[in-house]
């Protein structure tokens, strides 16, 4: 390609412009009119050259001028050591590899890490990496290496000292062990974190919401409430946290969910319906399949079952299943059908469930406790005995106990 034609793109400046600006890539490269993967290539430098045209539209995206964006040689903007200690520090510094991961361009996030690493990049910075490397694992249910990365992240930050670092890592932990059902270890990292929640920064919001999670699933209602509102007032325009909409939506829905368990249906939908609403408006495919999942629940439960049906279904058309919600979601459609009565989708979504979570888990728990429900009603009583067993015997290993207490209740009204 003609060099008149073209310019030496300074990623440096690209970089900086789209951090500084929380710039979405998938809006600035409709704005270009370019494929996201050639803007990707644009900011990794494996393509250093733009056309003048292409040039043109981003500096005018970008509100800059287009000098703003060039560089006067290759090796100026993309073989110097000098350039790749800034990108180290604009990685560790600003949310981009965050965003990058929490919207789904996992690839991409981990090729820029991998890209920046070094013998001499202080420890600090190799665990906050370690870390982001370890969320990339379990967005795709990869436990083992997650867990692999954030052992590195712990061992290297052991010396630093660094509060900001061990937070994060502690939070990562919590993270890791709430999805492997571990909830003693689970809850022993998030005081590890509320220890040193001044030290939160952007994952303020991230910490609360995962401290609404833990006490949904244990039961303590009242308290995933308290949480969800902290996170909620975490994500004020004038705080530090990052993906303020991604937070609120999921603060939103978990205290829906609190609600609902709690007795109160008609407000746990409208948490839910604006959970929905914020999630639409924030681009993040995952958030949205979420939150329909959880209003699908809430409409279940309130005999609104034809709409519950219509949004899980659309939730599991478009979510992979290797993705970390595919098993929220299998849950939602299980509870779902069972409140329909059809037991042949509920079945499906069950067995598919089982493919998905080891069978000592809170999520295979809350299935077999709706496939006891419909075998009940079908009269089928032997096969409900032994399901509920079966989840008595979960959840006294995972020490859910609220929810082993519920159940006895359940069966002693039965009898």
């Amino acid at each position: 390609m003609s060099s008149d034609k073209t310019k030496i793109i300074d990623r440096k400046q690209l970089i900086s412009l789209v951090n500084e600006g929380s710039i979405k890539h998938s809006w600035l490269a409709s704005k270009v009119n370019v494929s996201e993967k050639t803007l990707t290539r644009w900011m990794n430098g494996s393509v250093t050259r733009i056309r003048l045209n292409n040039l043109k539209k981003l500096a005018i995206a970008l509100e800059c001028d287009a000098e703003q964006l060039t560089a006067e040689s290759e090796t100026d903007s993309y073989s110097s050591d000098n350039n790749r200690d800034i990108l180290v520090n604009e990685l560790y510094n600003d949310s981009l590899l965050y965003e990058l991961i929490v919207s789904s361009k996992v690839r991409l996030a981990i090729s820029l890490i991998k890209s920046t690493f070094h013998s001499k990049l202080p420890s600090a910075i190799l665990a906050s990496f370690y870390t982001k490397l370890g969320y990339a694992a379990l967005i795709h249910r990869k436990q083992k290496t997650a867990r692999k990365y954030f052992d590195k992240a712990e061992k290297k930050i052991a010396a630093t000292g660094n509060n900001d670092v061990v937070f994060s890592v502690n939070l990562a932990f919590a993270i890791m062990h709430f999805i492997d059902c571990d909830y003693v270890k689970c809850h022993a990292r998030l005081m590890c974190c509320s220890d040193s929640l001044p030290f939160a920064g952007q994952e303020e919001a991230h910490y609360f919401n995962t401290f609404a999670l833990y006490h949904l699933y244990t039961g303590h209602f009242d308290d995933a409430i308290a949480f969800s509102d902290r996170c909620i007032s975490a994500c004020a325009p004038d705080t530090p946290s990052v993906e303020k909409p991604l937070f609120i939506s999921t603060a939103l829905y978990l205290k829906g969910a609190a609600l609902l368990l709690s007795g109160n249906a008609e407000l746990a939908r409208k948490h839910c319906e604006r959970a929905l609403v914020v999630a639409e408006k924030s681009s993040y495919a995952r958030c949205v399949q979420l939150s329909k999942a959880y209003l699908a629940g809430v409409c279940a439960q309130s005999s609104d079952v034809n709409h519950a049906i219509a949004l899980i279904e659309d939730s599991l058309n478009k979510v992979d299943e290797h993705d970390l919600s595919y098993s929220t979601l299998l849950c939602s459609a299980i509870f779902v059908y069972r409140r329909k009565g059809n037991a042949e989708k509920a079945l499906e979504q069950y067995s598919a469930l089982l493919n998905v979570c080891p069978p000592l888990s809170a999520q295979v728990a809350f299935a077999k406790y709706q496939m006891a429900m419909l075998y009940q009603h079908q009269g089928k009583t032997a096969m409900a005995t032994q399901a509920i067993g079966e989840v008595k015997t979960t959840l006294k290993r995972l020490g859910l106990d609220y929810w082993l207490l519920a159940i006895d209740n359940i069966d002693e009204s039965v009898g």
